[in-house]
This record gives structure tokens, C-alpha cells and sequence, in this order.
């Protein structure tokens, strides 16, 4: 799979590639259908998280309450089909998951308490084989573990279907 979009580019190698270039609009086009690994309406949305340092804060992934960096269109997802994220810390893991109330399930198996650690400087890419329905489950938690004394950023990519506004 590979995603781009202005500066931005993801490139993930598995058995049945989804391929899309974005432009500076929102695509709302047909992927492959509507099956596993693809996406009927295709939503995408870029943005950069700052986190203080220990600090923490929880993304509604189906409300609208996400602005996309490039389109500045606000993006509401009913299911999540990729996500990557890149910590920007100089010191202290990212952690990804666990929110405290109604938490996007699937992305550590099916355990919504489960957290993915991404280590300073480091990038996590997860492709769902099926999308995560995040209608309900809809809170993604970012977290700085609390190592180091710095602030940082966040920046984090999703793709899945739902609606750009």
C-alpha cells in the first residue's frame, strides 16, 4: 500500500496492494469495492498531535471533530482500514490505544485495554484485513509514556471509509 499526500508518503508491502495517490482534495473514490483490504469511500486524514511531556489526549475518531492538515476538511470515520504514526520525541515512547472510555477496538487484537509503543524516532504502520468499526468504539489515546523531559509531536495518518466535510 502506498499513501501519499504533499510531503507525506507511507509505503507498506503486503500480498494485495491498495494503491492511491492524494492530491489536495479529499478522494472519495471506489478502491477494490467494498471487501476486506479495501475501502468503498475512501476517507483520508493527516494531523500532527503535540504532547507534552507524560501528557496525553484522545482522538474521536467517527464525531468530526478531526481536521485534516492538508484539506482542512473535517473528517468523520465510520471504520478505520490503516494507521500510521511517527513519534517526533526526542526521548520516550508514543503509546497508541487504551482510551479510557469507549476505545477503537482491533488495534492490538481484538483488546481495546491493549496499547502499540512507538519508540522515539520511530514509525508504526497497522493494515486491517478488516476495517475496525469505529461508529461506537470510536476513541484512539495518545499517549507520551512520561520518559524524558521534553515535549513532542505526534504525526499520524488514517485511511478508512466515512465522510469528509
Amino acid at each position: 500500500m502506498t499513501i501519499e499526500r504533499a510531503n507525506f508518503k507511507i509505503g507498506i508491502d503486503f500480498s494485495e496492494s491498495i494503491s492511491s495517490t492524494l492530491g489536495g482534495s479529499q478522494p472519495t473514490t471506489t478502491i477494490n469495492g467494498g471487501g476486506d483490504l479495501t475501502a468503498d469511500t475512501e476517507v483520508t486524514c493527516a494531523l500532527t498531535v503535540s504532547l507534552g511531556d507524560g501528557a496525553n489526549t484522545t482522538l474521536n475518531l467517527h464525531d468530526g471533530s478531526l481536521t485534516d492538515l492538508v484539506s482542512g476538511r473535517a473528517i468523520a470515520f465510520d471504520s478505520i482500514k490503516a494507521l500510521y504514526a511517527k513519534s517526533n520525541f526526542a526521548a520516550g515512547d508514543v503509546l497508541l490505544g487504551a482510551a479510557a472510555a469507549t476505545p477503537m477496538t482491533g488495534l492490538v487484537e481484538t483488546e481495546a485495554s491493549h496499547r502499540l509503543s512507538v519508540e522515539p524516532g520511530g514509525e508504526i504502520a497497522r493494515v486491517f484485513g478488516t476495517a475496525v468499526d469505529v461508529t461506537t468504539n470510536c476513541n484512539l489515546k495518545l499517549e507520551h509514556d512520561g520518559t524524558g523531559a521534553a515535549a513532542g509531536t505526534v504525526t499520524v495518518f488514517l485511511v478508512g471509509e466515512g465522510t469528509a466535510t
